[in-house]
């Protein structure tokens, strides 16, 4: 599944439960809570809050990597480190023409000003010398780059004890902003280069508040090397279905549209035109589905 920004879904609403998180009330990324068990947590973006007894009083203890701890447990956070070392070698050899550290190291000021917050990560790190701006359809202007951030990876809590235990780790990915859109930008994960291998690596955002675009979405697909083209299907359900097909452009591929749903299926074609990889959202096609025949229940 890939739905986050299915039917509007938005990255605003998504940064306002951060927190949440902090306080150790809420688990971003899960969709379900066992009481007194361990959850995995689900990457959807989602908020499950846990119910502690009447007048408890919750804390939360962070367990995992130290610079991790450091990150979520200070007040104010810590400073966002800019580094000109080069990402992991999985990373760029995964993206060799999206990461090829042809930046300038002041390249990290046309990024303005932008949120660290990823769910559900938070950034640490950024690679100065690996940011990319592209110029995409109706003026839109986005920026990919590396960073190390912070996720969290599990959660425990007991309906007997007022401490939340969540486990923290560091990882390398790649993170957009829409450079374009007024006001800080929120930075939108695109994945690690395990996520960009396995696919696909979707990253969309609401274009509601650009300047001479009422309303919009951006779709993008970032790829490994030796994709060339994609095409992306959309079945939403009140429309007629259509298709977007765009060549990838250093491993990125960008487009506009409105409305905000995310393709339900993505093809990946080489550069003889042979299928690479074909993705299929079997559950979002039978959902849409359901809605366009006005059915209930059809979550």
């Amino acid at each position: 599944m890939w739905d986050l920004g299915r039917s509007g879904t938005s990255w605003a609403a998504v940064l306002a439960l951060i927190p949440a998180m902090l306080v150790g009330i809420a688990d971003l990324r899960s969709a379900a809570s066992a009481r007194g068990s361990v959850t995995q947590l689900a990457a959807q973006g989602r908020e499950a809050a846990y119910a502690f007894p009447a007048g408890m009083t919750t804390k939360t203890k962070y367990v995992g990597n130290a610079a991790c701890i450091k990150l979520f447990s200070s007040r104010p956070v810590t400073a966002l480190i800019h580094s000109e070392a080069t990402p992991s070698a999985a990373l760029v050899s995964t993206v060799s023409g999206l990461l090829d550290g042809s930046a300038p190291t002041s390249a990290s000021k046309t990024l303005g000003s932008w949120d660290r917050y990823s769910p559900p990560m938070m950034v640490q790190t950024v690679f100065e010398r690996y940011i990319r701006v592209f110029a995409g359809p109706r003026g839109v202007k986005l920026a990919y780059f590396p960073v190390e951030a912070c996720s969290q990876t599990a959660v425990s809590h007991s309906e007997t004890s007022p401490t939340v235990v969540v486990r923290v780790s560091l990882q390398q990915a790649i993170v957009m902003l829409v450079l374009s859109n007024p006001g800080t930008h929120p930075a939108v994960l695109v994945g690690t280069a395990q996520d960009i291998k396995r696919g696909p690596a979707l990253a969309g955002l609401d274009l509601s508040g650009q300047s001479g675009m009422r309303t919009g979405w951006v779709q993008t697909i970032v790829v490994p090397n030796g994709v060339k083209r994609v095409e992306m299907k959309f079945t939403p359900p009140f429309l007629h279905s259509y298709s977007n097909t765009v060549t990838i452009n250093s491993n990125v591929g960008i487009v506009v549209r409105n409305p905000d749903y995310t393709p339900t299926t993505v093809i990946w074609y080489g550069a003889n035109g042979r299928i690479i990889k074909r993705f299929v959202d079997h559950k979002a096609i039978a959902q849409d589905r359901c809605l366009a025949a006005h059915k209930e229940n059809c979550m």
